[in-house]
Parts: C-alpha cells; sequence; structure tokens
C-alpha cells in the first residue's frame, strides 16, 4: 500500500495488533490500549495470552502450550488465516482473566487478516463481558 504500517495500524480507529504465526506481538496501535490496559512498547514481543492475562498463561509451558490452550479462538483465528490466508470475521471469544487473583470472563470478537508474511488482529470488546470467581476457558 505504500504506507509504513505502524503509520496504517495508527489510522484504524479500533485496537489492532500486529503479530506473527506464533502470535508474538510485532505493533500495535494506540486504541489497543482501551482493550489490553497496557503502554504499546509493554507488548512488543508478548504473545497473545500474556497481553490479555490469560489465566492460562501462567500454567506450565505457558501461553500456547498448555490443554487449554487447544480452544482458544484468538490462536486458532490467527493461525487458520496465517495458514490460509483467509480472514476471520468477528469471531466470538471469550478470555478468562486472571486480575489480582480473581477470573473475570472478558467477551471479544476476534477478526484477522493476513499481510505478507503477519496477521492483523482486530479485537473488540463485547458489551456483555462479566466477571465470576471460576475459570471459563477461552473458546
Amino acid at each position: 500500500m505504500g504506507v509504513d504500517i505502524t503509520e496504517y495500524l495508527a489510522m484504524l480507529d479500533q485496537p489492532v495488533i500486529l503479530v506473527d504465526q506464533d502470535l508474538h506481538i510485532l505493533s500495535a496501535n494506540q486504541e489497543t490500549r482501551k482493550v489490553t490496559r497496557k503502554e504499546i512498547p509493554d507488548l512488543i514481543g508478548q504473545v497473545s495470552g500474556e497481553v490479555f492475562e490469560c489465566e492460562y498463561t501462567r500454567c506450565p509451558g505457558g501461553c500456547g502450550n498448555t490443554t487449554h490452550c487447544s480452544g482458544c479462538v484468538i490462536r486458532d483465528s490467527v493461525k487458520e488465516t496465517y495458514q490460509t490466508g483467509r480472514p476471520v470475521n468477528r469471531r466470538p471469544a471469550t478470555i478468562s482473566q486472571d486480575l489480582q487473583g480473581k477470573t473475570a470472563s472478558v467477551n471479544l470478537y476476534i477478526s484477522t487478516r493476513k499481510t505478507g508474511d503477519v496477521v492483523l488482529l482486530q479485537i473488540e470488546e463485547a458489551s456483555d463481558t462479566c466477571s465470576s470467581g471460576g475459570s471459563d476457558q477461552n473458546r
């Protein structure tokens, strides 16, 4: 497109993260701060589970390497788009976040687009976010 990827991301009005095939964050726009509550430089190099405080990231093996990760909508959507080139549009996802010892289920919509050798991951917060004391699997 002739535009630097960082400039392109800055033009978007939704939270968008640029990830590689293993979900390592390469770049993100400022809108991403709304859903991660983290500064952009702190996101670079992390994997999605770390950024979204997924409760399973703290399990042995970490993000992408637990039995719970096999049903991760974020991971599956990025992998699908990376491998096939086909976009994912507003796929519902729920992340069980570990927030200071309490579990909160966060409902999102995930969209992906492949560009070159990376995937643009768009995250929209769903309005029906709820808290719980148990652990819901990321679906």
